[in-house]
């Protein structure tokens, strides 16, 4: 048993895989080719969601197999019953739970990597949190950090980690929590600081929730002045597809991205819906007065962009000036779009994937009128944040976007030429499930990982 657990991963999966072929079976796949195919984008490739997992909906076979059939809509999981026959799903359950005996390698042990144009270096930061939403940078050389499970921290140049006090309440269930934090553009004079996050709401008796937004003075580790700026309407009881990222332009706007929550056939395309949109705001939440749908009685006045599924990262391209943003798409079709005012970004009217269970969502990729994603990904890469490199330290980088690859445990490297995404590199494969990067103001890019929860510092070894 010892040798068997040392032995690399993809051998184990070959032996897992081949104890449980199932020439039964109606897709005529066994359970881990039945896992790559219709789960490896949400839980990650080689089952790591599944290592050590609380399961919150019981570890026994009958529960995992239940949920595997039945679905669960509020946190964003499909019904499989469709997809699977009953044998096949039992074969899943017990491929899934298989995770606990497999050996996974510790990724954090690897701190060099190889990349086309430069040797990169990885350092540990910190490992004092569980799933780092968000990072921002301060002139003093320490950084602000948010955690999902709805900790804020401080950290400060000599390591030590401090948790900020008087943060928002938050809802921390499924995709839920303490999600983005942006620095106003006048930061370094005023102190004031952008939350967004799920935020809890009862109404008719029932517990719901949304995307909101906080603005507060940051107060050496306290939080002060703390005033609610935007709410996204209306509320739902599912714990998915909030957002969000914040984003100031160049002129002083607040940009506000928010999820569909779900809810495809209601919000993305219904402009008096707030959710699967992108929002702009004043920095104290005013409407501007030159948004596009202000004085539009069938539209809400905050949105920029509508059509969105749920968009993970947002920053400025430093050539063009424009946004630049990335969402999920289903079972492929993941975004990169260029916001624009009025625009129309499709989903789920238009969309390169299909739903996770398999079937079709539409036949169009394009409509007239939609405004169509600048790049795609098929199959999905499960993007986390994005942000453009401006620094000199990485050579032929600088100018390219990086994404951050939650499914699949990589940074994604889109390489630009003429506003244009030419061609991908993955870096850092097989570090671990990565949810936030960012350019720090020291030049260095920086990535958040979780399971296990850490922030890494990525120099290059010229």
């Amino acid at each position: 048993m010892y040798k068997l657990l040392i032995l690399p991963l993809t051998i184990i999966s070959i032996l897992v895989a081949s104890a449980f072929t199932n020439e039964n079976s109606s897709t005529s796949q066994s359970p881990i080719e039945n896992y790559k195919t219709f789960c490896a984008g949400c839980h990650g490739e080689k089952l790591e969601s599944f290592a050590n997992r609380k399961y919150k909906n019981g570890d026994s076979d009958k529960a995992i197999y239940k949920v595997i059939k039945n679905g669960l809509t509020n946190a964003g999981m499909p019904s499989y019953a469709a997809t699977f026959n009953d044998k096949e799903i039992e074969e899943l359950t017990t491929y899934i739970k298989s995770a606990a005996t497999l050996a996974f390698p510790k990724s954090e042990d690897k701190t060099i990597y190889n990349s086309e144009v430069v040797t990169l270096k990885i350092d540990t930061i910190t490992t004092l949190v569980n799933v780092p939403w968000a990072m921002e940078f301060l002139a003093d050389n320490t950084m602000l950090i948010t955690d999902r499970d709805g900790d804020f921290y401080h950290r400060y140049s000599d390591g030590k980690m401090v948790k900020i006090s008087n943060v928002p309440i938050v809802h921390a269930e499924g995709q839920g929590g303490l999600l983005d934090v942006a620095l106003h553009p006048d930061f370094d004079k005023n102190n004031v600081i952008y939350l967004s996050y799920s935020k809890p709401v009862k109404k008719d008796g029932k517990d719901m929730s949304t995307t909101a937004v906080a603005r507060a003075v940051l107060d050496k580790d306290a939080l002060t002045d703390v005033r609610e700026i935007f709410e996204a309407r209306p509320y739902f009881q599912t714990n998915h597809h909030y957002g969000s990222r914040l984003l100031f332009d160049k002129k002083g706007y607040l940009y506000v991205s928010v999820g569909e929550r779900g809810k495809e056939n209601l919000n993305p395309q219904d402009l008096s819906s707030e959710c699967g949109k992108v929002h702009r705001l004043m920095d104290d939440g005013r409407i501007p007065d030159d948004n596009p749908y202000l004085g539009d009685m069938k539209a809400a006045p905050s949105v920029y962009s509508y059509g969105h599924r749920n968009p993970q990262g947002m920053d400025i391209n430093p050539t063009t000036g424009e946004i630049w943003e990335n969402e999920h798409g289903p079972k492929g079709g993941d975004e990169i779009n260029i916001i624009k005012p009025k625009a129309n970004f499709g989903w789920p009217l238009t969309t390169f994937g299909i739903n996770y269970n398999g079937t079709k969502i539409t036949d169009n990729t394009t409509l007239p009128g939609i405004t169509e994603p600048i790049h795609f990904w098929v199959p999905s890469i499960g993007p986390g944040d994005g942000t453009f490199v401006t620094s000199e330290l990485y050579g032929a980088w600088k100018g390219d976007f990086m994404v951050a690859s939650l499914s699949f445990g990589f940074l994604n490297r889109c390489i630009v030429k003429d506003n244009k995404v030419v061609r991908n590199e993955k870096l850092l494969e097989g570090i671990g499930r990565m949810r936030s990067v960012k350019q720090g103001r020291d030049g260095f890019i920086y990535i958040g990982l979780e399971n296990p929860g850490r922030i890494m510092r990525v120099r290059p070894l010229w």
